[in-house]
């Protein structure tokens, strides 16, 4: 009679689970991985996920529109990881993540999306990491970004930026990695960056910035990567990386730059990685690398035709 019992509640438990998990799901514990699940939202049935779902992967949609209060019909409010790449996107609804206030990880990444408002982000205070790479933003709101204070990662390569406003990253005090390779960004003003205290990784390579002033960098004194290759930059001032103590990795290939100043690297005692190559440089003092012990890779060679 126990032995019958026990089954019983075995197989309710596993009756329910099934019904917490959408057919074009695969659900465990707290994760679910859809495939074009927010396709049919007319026939949509409340509390298909578990309360508790913390992580959802959705793929594969056709064309993904995302309406205000979606999350919210869905009752998947929980969540700290959602992934929303290569579905087709276009348009956010101005408040199309306001019931995600626990979202840390965001990723919209191969996607089509042509604008951002100035609300898109602002309820998911907890954001840390979000992509936007691969859509066709053309620019960034100044108040995009924030009330984002938490935010540590933010990945924007391959879109259609043109410029980035002074006051874009104001309020991102603890972001660490800044991805904008592949856009069309011709400038970066000292300001862009300024708030940045806490910056390690700055990627801005692929674009067709022709200038960097003397102190575009100098407020990011944490830097350890910095990637400037395939720009049409001429010139760098030798007091550019003074303030970068940390610098680990410097990338500028394939620009323009006819020359290296002597001092331009005396203050970077920690620079493992330099790549000069395919520039216009004709010469190289002896001491340029004097106090670059820790150098292993010099990279200073051209195009072979």
């Amino acid at each position: 009679m126990i032995v019958q019992i026990v089954l019983v509640i075995v197989t309710v438990v596993q009756v329910n689970s099934q019904e917490l998990c959408p057919s074009v799901c695969q659900c465990y514990s707290d994760n679910a991985a859809c495939t074009d699940l927010f396709s049919d939202v007319t026939n949509m049935t409340q509390h298909w996920f578990q309360s508790g779902l913390r992580r959802l992967r959705v793929t594969a949609s056709k064309k993904l529109e995302l309406e205000e209060n979606l999350f919210l019909r869905w009752n998947i409010t929980s969540l700290i990881f959602l992934g929303l790449s290569q579905n087709n996107i276009r348009n956010i609804g101005k408040q199309g993540f306001y019931s995600l206030s626990y979202l840390q990880t965001l990723k919209l990444s191969g996607n089509n999306i042509t604008t951002l408002h100035s609300q898109t982000f602002y309820y998911n205070t907890r954001l840390a990491r979000l992509s936007l790479s691969k859509n066709n933003i053309p620019g960034i709101h100044t108040s995009t970004f924030q009330n984002n204070t938490k935010l540590l990662h933010l990945d924007l390569p391959a879109n259609k930026l043109t410029s980035i406003h002074p006051e874009t990253f104001s309020y991102n005090r603890e972001l660490e990695w800044l991805d904008l390779e592949r856009n069309n960004i011709t400038d970066i003003q000292s300001s862009a960056v300024r708030n940045i205290s806490a910056l390690q990784h700055f990627d801005v390579a692929h674009n067709n910035i022709n200038c960097v002033q003397s102190d575009t960098f100098q407020h990011n004194v944490e830097l350890q990567l910095l990637d400037l290759q395939s720009n049409r930059i001429t010139d760098i001032d030798p007091s550019t990386f003074r303030h970068h103590p940390k610098l680990i990795a410097l990338y500028i290939s394939n620009n323009a730059i006819r020359c290296i100043k002597q001092d331009t690297f005396i203050h970077n005692r920690k620079l493992e990685r330099i790549n000069l190559a395919n520039n216009s440089i004709s010469d190289i003092h002896m001491l340029t690398f004097r106090n670059n012990a820790k150098l292993v890779l010099l990279d200073n060679s051209e195009k072979q035709y």
